[in-house]
């Protein structure tokens, strides 16, 4: 049986833990999307094995809890500031003990004027920020339990990482990543019109700043939308349910054993505490851009 985790930044009506978690400061709403604070306790031995699918990279600052990610068959210890590739495929990650930690999205159209690397790069890998902006974003997370301080120093770092690169943000991976959070049913062709570019460029611009491509961009985001309606992180009426299904039963199978390694039954019995957490929080960001859009998303709050 998995051990009780208790939540203590809030949980969802069905008791699955969350973040607080909310916008970046105006300069930056270009560069991050959420930021986000997670502190849950559980007894000191036992572990908690996940896994994670994110559509954005992510620097996570490790600050307790024993953990490690699976890479290359083999599992490696983590602590403090970690950047994170977005992933094509489940990402096993475990902790023992109570564990906090707190970070940021990094939005596609800034991840390589942020990071100076192609996003494929670091697709479904990780790695550990070092250097200054490291050291800043391990102090940064020093005190957890004060949220607006850490929100506040973690908008202060990001505010100078990015005068140490270009700051130049790439408007079609901006304008898609934006358009696929809407509707993630259109085809290629038809977002690289509605962006403005050729279906070749769009591709290629998407490989750098999602580390995937646009093909794969879509598929994930239209599981993503289905896998928060199962958690019941998002309650859509019966016209967005429609639109999220896909072509037959075997369809859905299929994407559910990519993304997940389950097939969609066994995930609706499994637990998932460490998903559901970017779940959430990208719902979240999801209801902000159809706010602004004029158009509605489905939230359970």
């Amino acid at each position: 049986m998995p051990s009780p985790l208790v939540a203590r930044t809030g949980q969802t009506q069905r008791g699955h833990p969350v973040s607080i978690n909310l916008a970046p400061d105006t300069d930056l709403a270009r560069h991050i999307a959420r930021l986000f604070i997670t502190i849950v306790e559980q007894p000191e031995e036992a572990v908690l094995e996940d896994f994670i699918v994110s559509e954005t990279g992510f620097v996570r600052i490790l600050l307790t809890g024993a953990w490690e990610t699976l890479e290359e068959g083999g599992w490696h210890p983590y602590a403090g500031p970690v950047l994170f590739g977005a992933q094509s495929r489940p990402f096993r990650a475990r902790v023992r003990g109570s564990f906090a930690m707190c970070g940021f999205a990094i939005l596609p159209g800034a991840w390589r004027s942020l990071t100076g690397i192609d996003h494929h790069d670091l697709a479904d890998r990780v790695q550990r920020v070092s250097g200054p902006i490291g050291d800043r974003l391990a102090q940064a997370g020093d005190d957890p339990w004060s949220h607006a301080r850490t929100f506040a120093a973690l908008n202060s770092v990001v505010r100078d990482w990015i005068r140490l690169g270009t700051g130049e943000i790439d408007a079609i991976a901006e304008r898609f990543d934006q358009r696929v959070h809407l509707d993630p049913t259109r085809s290629v062709a038809e977002l690289a019109r509605e962006v403005g570019t050729t279906p070749r460029t769009l591709d290629r611009r998407i490989q750098a700043g999602f580390g995937m491509g646009p093909k794969l961009v879509l598929r994930r985001a239209r599981f993503l939308d289905m896998a928060a309606t199962v958690r019941g992180i998002a309650v859509p009426d019966e016209a967005m349910l429609a639109a999220l299904r896909f072509y037959d039963q075997s369809h859905l199978v299929r994407e559910f054993r990519h993304f997940t390694g389950m097939t969609p039954t066994a995930f609706e019995r499994a637990s998932t505490p460490l998903f559901n957490l970017a779940l959430e929080s990208r719902q979240r960001r999801k209801y902000e851009l159809a706010s602004r859009a004029g158009e509605r998303i489905p939230w359970l709050a």
